[in-house]
């Protein structure tokens, strides 16, 4: 791991008009951790990720970054509406100096991975908010950088989709990849490193608290070869995924426990599994 923030705040601070949005900010980022900020609706986590990203000005104190490649979903994200999906990431792939050839099949991947439809075909500007928001998070984990802001990443997700984006987190997080993230109460997203509290004006760390996880999910997986179950197997032993093993063709669905869903799909997501279905257990007995 570098022995060097990829960013780091110092007394930071922002104010508009006589109202300071925040004030003697102190962070440090370091390459594959997760920091949460979470704050109340008008807190300024908003104003503090553009700062941080580099897309608003501070008024007071310093901040450094690396150099390195970065990427941003912003709190509203309006993309060109005369694009489709796939031309839009191409095109943010050609801005980030990549070749198409190496953009398209990783788009694509992204998309099909995030459940846009259509996306050769389907105009930017008729997309529904849950769709331009999955385009969004495509964008954001189309290369790799060093810094990913997520400012309320899963705006508009369906909970599958938030398993999914956690998924892509996690990956972006294990090949180094620093994420900062917002949301109003850290309920949905991957469990942070650190977490701090936005609150009047004022950034401060917190011991994160989440409620007990109840019940279960049931996870679909497609193995990239027959050999990779007896390892997911082993894998899920080790965070007590054992229950109910079903096999079908060449997919598996396991029962994992509500709490450990994060876990269980980074085991199969680093062991080249890849996710078909997460949904909630069906009820056992005569029901539909």
């Amino acid at each position: 791991m570098s022995h060097e923030p990829v960013l780091a705040a110092v007394g930071l601070g922002k104010r508009l008009g006589r109202r300071d949005v925040f004030s003697a900010v102190d962070l440090e980022v370091w390459p594959g951790q997760v920091v949460g900020i979470s704050g109340g609706n008008g807190s300024g986590k908003s104003t503090l990720m553009r700062v941080l990203s580099g897309t608003a000005h501070a008024t007071a104190g310093v901040l450094r970054t690396t150099t390195a490649p970065k990427s941003i979903v912003p709190e509203r994200f309006v993309p060109p509406d005369h694009m489709t999906p796939l031309s839009y990431l191409v095109h943010m792939g050609r801005l980030r100096g990549q070749r198409r050839a190496h953009t398209e099949p990783r788009a694509l991947a992204l998309l099909d991975e995030l459940g846009v439809a259509n996306a050769r075909s389907s105009v930017l500007d008729e997309l529904s908010k849950g769709n331009a928001q999955k385009l969004a998070i495509a964008q954001a984990f189309l290369s790799p950088v060093s810094v990913c802001f997520l400012d309320e990443p899963n705006t508009g997700l369906d909970d599958d989709t938030t398993v999914i984006v956690n998924a892509m987190i996690e990956r972006a997080v294990a090949s180094g990849t620093a994420i900062i993230l917002t949301e109003h109460e850290l309920t949905r997203t991957i469990r942070p490193d650190v977490q701090y509290r936005l609150q009047d004006a004022r950034l401060t760390e917190v011991t994160p608290e989440r409620a007990p996880s109840t019940g279960a999910a049931l996870i679909t997986l497609r193995p990239s070869d027959r050999t990779s179950l007896d390892r997911l197997r082993a894998a899920a032993a080790t965070v007590s995924l054992h229950r109910d093993e079903n096999v079908h063709d060449d997919d598996v669905s396991f029962t994992v426990e509500a709490g450990r869903v994060d876990d269980f799909l980074r085991t199969a997501l680093d062991d080249g599994w890849s996710v078909r279905a997460v949904g909630p257990v069906p009820p056992r007995g005569g029901g539909r």
